[in-house]
C-alpha cells in the first residue's frame, strides 16, 4: 500500500512538472503565434509541425513489437523521455542566437525541434503507458490524471502574469527565449522525479512476457483487434473525429490576436484563463470518471468542445472570446482524466501497448492531412469557417460516446 501511494504521488508530481513544459510550447499558446507573427510562417507550416505527432506514430507502432519483450520499461521511458526534452533548449538557444538576424534559420529549427520531439514522444507513450498501468491502481487512475492537470494548470495559471510580464518587456526574440527555456527546466524537473519511480512489479513483469512472433503475425494483430472488439473500433471513431476537430485548436491563440488586434503580451491572460478551466475540470472529472466511469467524461468532453469552437466562430469581442479558452481547459481535464483511464480499463493487460500503438497507427492518414488541411482552410476561409466545421465533428464525436460501452461491459479478451 505504502508503494502504491509512493508511486501515485511521484508520478502525479512528474506528470504536473512535464504537463506545465509541454503545454506552454507543445500546444496552441506560444510556438503558432511565434511562428506566425514573428518568424514568417503560414498557416500550414504550424499545421505542419501538428502532423509531425502522425509521423511519430508510425515509429511507435513499428518499434512496440521490440519494446514490449523488455519486461520493465522505465529505462525505456526515461530513454526516449529525455529526447522529447532536449529539443525544447534548443529552440531557446536558436532564439537567443539568430532570432534578431536570421529568423530562416529559427523555424528551421523549430521545425527539426518539434519533429524529434514527435517522434520521441510517440514512441515513448505505450511504455510510459503500460508503465502506468502496472504502477498506478486502477481505481486512482482517474484522480491520477485529474491532480496532475489541476496541479500543473494551478502552476500555468500563476505563470500567466509571468509571460505577460516577460512578453511585454522583452517581446521577440529573448522573451520567447525565456520562456520556452523555462519550459525546458520544467520537463527536466518531471525527468528526475521520474527516476524515482519503482518499476514494474517482478510479478507483473513475468506475467506479460511476450512469446516472439515474426513480424508478418505482429501485422495482423491490427485487423484481429479491429474484427473481435467492437467496443474499441467505436472508440477509435471518437478519437478520429477527435483528432481532426483538434487541428482547430493549434490556432485559437494567433486567431486572437489577429482577429481583435491584440498584442502578444495578452498570450499570458489566454494561459491564465485556460488554465482556470483545466483545474475546474481536472478536479471534477477526475473524481466523476473513478466514481461513475470515464465513459461521461469523454462525453462531456467532446460537448463543452463543441461550445467552445462554436465561440470560438461567433465571439463579437475579445474579452467573449477568451472565454473559448475556458472552455477548451475544461474540456481538456475532463478528456485527459478519461481518455487513457478508459483504454487501459478494457485493453487486456498483456497487450495493452498493443491496443495504444494499433490507435496511434489508425490516427496517422488523419493526423498528417487534418492539421495542415486546418492551415489551408484558415488561408481559403479564415478562422470562423475552421472553428465552424471543428464543433460540427465534435457533435459527431458527441454521438459516437454516448454509444460506447460502460466499464462493466467487457471487452474483446485475446485467446
Amino acid at each position: 500500500m505504502a508503494t502504491d501511494r509512493q508511486n501515485f504521488w511521484l508520478h502525479v508530481t512528474e506528470g504536473c512538472f512535464a504537463s506545465f513544459g509541454y503545454q506552454m510550447v507543445g500546444g496552441a499558446i506560444l510556438l503558432p503565434p511565434l511562428i506566425k507573427t514573428h518568424l514568417g510562417g503560414s498557416p500550414v507550416i504550424i499545421g505542419l509541425m501538428m502532423s509531425f505527432i502522425s509521423i511519430g506514430t508510425l515509429f511507435q507502432f513499428f518499434s512496440v513489437r521490440a519494446l514490449e519483450r523488455i519486461p520493465k520499461k522505465k529505462a525505456v521511458v526515461l530513454f526516449f523521455g529525455f529526447w522529447m526534452r532536449l529539443p525544447l533548449a534548443a529552440i531557446a538557444l536558436a532564439l537567443w542566437l539568430w532570432g534578431p538576424v536570421w529568423p530562416g534559420r529559427v523555424l528551421v529549427a523549430i521545425v527539426v525541434c518539434r519533429l524529434v520531439m514527435s517522434v520521441s514522444m510517440q514512441i515513448n507513450y505505450p511504455p510510459w503507458m503500460d508503465m502506468l498501468g502496472d504502477t498506478v491502481r486502477e481505481d486512482w487512475r482517474g484522480r491520477y490524471f485529474g491532480y496532475r492537470q489541476f496541479i500543473s494548470a494551478l502552476a500555468a495559471f500563476g505563470a500567466s502574469g509571468l509571460v505577460l510580464l516577460v512578453l511585454d518587456r522583452w517581446g521577440f526574440p529573448d522573451g520567447y527565449a525565456m520562456l520556452i527555456g523555462a519550459a525546458f527546466l520544467s520537463t527536466m524537473v518531471s525527468w528526475v522525479v521520474y527516476c524515482f519511480v519503482n518499476d514494474t512489479p517482478d510479478e507483473a513483469a513475468k506475467a506479460k512476457e511476450p512469446r516472439h512472433e515474426p513480424f508478418v503475425e505482429y501485422l495482423r494483430t491490427v485487423p484481429r483487434l479491429l474484427s473481435k472488439d467492437r467496443a474499441f473500433r467505436r472508440f477509435l471513431l471518437y478519437i478520429l473525429l477527435g483528432t481532426i476537430a483538434g487541428s482547430a485548436g493549434m490556432f485559437r491563440a494567433v486567431a486572437g490576436l489577429e482577429t481583435y488586434g491584440l498584442p502578444d503580451k495578452h498570450l499570458g491572460t489566454f494561459i491564465a484563463v485556460g488554465a482556470a478551466g483545466a483545474m475546474a475540470g481536472s478536479l471534477l472529472f477526475g473524481h466523476l470518471g473513478d466514481r461513475y466511469g470515464h465513459k461521461r467524461n469523454l462525453v462531456a468532453a467532446s460537448t463543452i468542445m463543441v461550445l467552445c469552437n462554436s465561440l470560438a466562430a461567433f465571439a463579437p469581442t475579445a474579452g467573449l472570446y477568451s472565454v473559448t479558452f475556458f472552455l477548451q481547459g475544461l474540456a481538456m481535464g475532463a478528456f485527459m482524466a478519461s481518455f487513457m483511464s478508459y483504454l487501459l480499463e478494457r485493453a487486456p493487460a498483456k497487450i495493452r501497448m498493443r491496443y495504444a500503438s494499433v490507435q496511434g497507427l489508425l490516427m496517422v492518414p488523419v493526423g498528417l492531412l487534418a492539421p495542415v488541411g486546418a492551415g489551408k482552410l484558415v488561408e481559403l476561409s479564415g478562422y470562423d469557417v475552421l472553428f465552424t466545421a471543428a464543433a460540427c465533428l465534435q457533435l459527431g464525436a458527441v454521438l459516437v460516446a454516448l454509444s460506447l460501452p460502460r466499464r462493466n461491459e467487457m471487452s474483446f479478451e485475446p485467446e
